[in-house]
């Protein structure tokens, strides 16, 4: 069973388990989107969201944009019709992925289907907003992630590579070494682009990850059943398994959550020290599930929070009827 963030409670009177519906994984969409960067002729076309390259598709958006659609451009379009290329621009890149375009130049759309799988046609900044925990700190960042600049998106797709959509370099769809972290995959032969926001977005099951920087975390934001703690822990200890304890935790409920980013975020992101507040933290929790209250994520607790007990125990409390005690336990 899947508990999906903070949506535990669902009002005063009845608890709901919530289990979000996700286009596909993380590792799945930067997949894909290394294999548009790497298999397909692309170029940029404003407004165009993995098109082939015909008439139609220029005429078309032509119509629809003419500033954009310049003489020159066109001419320069219409001299790669017949030659297997598709259009994207930065976040039609984006939403084509998600909307499931594979590339089958049959197809008017390149097997995308308009607003398919819930995703809306959104520009990148609006993008951005429907992200979760959006940050400027890049040190924890995971496969699929979002990446954001002023104007333009991307897609971390892992070892220190972005996959975007852009007129620069290549004038198409390519991969780019992420400039806001320190190059340890020999990255120097792709053009680097600096981002300025990064987040996860809603429409991906974040399961495993490989982080970028200092880490090389398996963190999941979005699916708490797949924020899995290898090792107990206890005050003092810092580094990527505190993260996900924090994480973990923060997924509980909106009130755990609150409480766990007061103490222990820093930058929009867990800081991975257990200090004091975290010690209370588990406590608290521990009291409620009735496991000794060491303050420590010990193995009775780690068990707890990795395994099924969650789950078991909310629903045992449902069937009970006991809505004031899941209340305390889960905020």
């Amino acid at each position: 069973m899947e508990v999906n963030s903070k949506n535990v409670l669902s009002g005063q009177d009845n608890i709901q388990l919530v289990a979000a519906q996700k286009v596909m994984s993380a590792e799945e969409f930067a997949e894909k989107c290394i294999a548009v960067a790497s298999n397909y002729n692309t170029v940029y076309m404003s407004g165009v969201f993995g098109w082939p390259v015909t008439q139609y598709t220029i005429d078309r958006k032509l119509r629809a944009n003419p500033s954009w659609y310049t003489a020159e451009r066109v001419d320069y379009f219409t001299k790669l019709i017949g030659e297997d290329y598709f259009g994207f621009d930065c976040v039609c890149f984006v939403k084509a992925i998600l909307w499931g375009w594979d590339g089958n130049p049959e197809n008017i759309y390149g097997g995308a289907k308009y607003e398919s799988n819930g995703v809306p046609d959104i520009d990148e900044g609006q993008m951005l907003n429907v992200c979760v925990d959006v940050s400027e700190n890049f040190e924890n960042i995971v496969v699929g992630q979002y990446l954001w600049t002023p104007g333009h998106c991307g897609i971390y797709v892992g070892k220190g590579l972005a996959a975007e959509c852009t007129t620069r370099w290549k004038n198409g769809v390519q991969l780019t070494a992420l400039a806001n972290l320190p190059d340890q995959w020999g990255n120097s032969g792709y053009p680097a682009r600096k981002w300025t926001k990064c987040g996860f977005l809603p429409y991906l099951s974040y399961t495993t990850g490989e982080g970028g920087g200092s880490s090389d975390s398996d963190l999941s934001v979005l699916n708490l059943q797949y924020i899995y703690i290898n090792q107990a822990l206890q005050r003092g200890d810092r580094g990527t398994e505190v993260q996900k304890l924090q994480l973990r935790i923060a997924r509980l409920s909106q009130a755990l959550e609150d409480e766990v980013k007061a103490h222990s975020w820093k930058n929009g992101v867990p800081d991975g020290s257990f200090g004091p507040a975290m010690v209370q933290t588990l406590k608290n929790i521990q009291s409620q599930a009735g496991l000794p209250q060491s303050g420590q994520c010990d193995a009775s607790t780690l068990a707890f929070l990795n395994g099924n007990e969650m789950e078991r125990f909310l629903l045992k409390n449902i069937a009970e009827n006991k809505l004031s005690q899941i209340q305390e336990i889960v905020g």
